[in-house]
């Protein structure tokens, strides 16, 4: 009896640690890259009418449209942390193309790389 009443506070101590110790994760996934589109002339939001994509480890996928930052619409790649090309698309304007885009990974999933597109009109 000796022996269970002094294990029975080293369990209950152990148990406080790891709770003390315990990391709670956000329920919504953060993005990878959150890109901000922008008109070279009038450097203002292009986002709306804009589309991309992003490639990381051998796998492409779509940009997402949202707004994250002050209500400004961006451009968002929902992935694994890893090196990523990202390419964003206008009517009218020049492909914009960002390589060697590096996201590091973090406790909850990746850590957000924010990229300015600033769009070229076409010749």
């Amino acid at each position: 009896m000796k022996i269970l009443t002094l294990l029975v506070p080293c369990l209950a101590l152990a148990a406080c640690n790891d709770v003390a110790l315990s990391f709670v994760c956000p329920d919504d996934q953060q993005p990878s890259v959150a890109v901000g589109v922008l008109d070279g002339i009038t450097r203002a939001s292009a986002t709306d009418e804009s589309r991309g994509w992003f490639t990381v480890g051998g796998v492409t996928d779509s940009l997402r449209h949202g707004v994250r930052v002050e209500g400004v619409p961006q451009l968002y790649a929902y992935g694994p942390p890893g090196v990523y090309q990202v390419r964003v698309q206008r009517p009218g304007h020049v492909e914009w193309v960002q390589s060697n885009v590096v996201v590091q990974g973090a406790r909850c999933g990746p850590n957000t790389v924010t990229l300015e597109a600033t769009l070229q009109r076409a010749p």
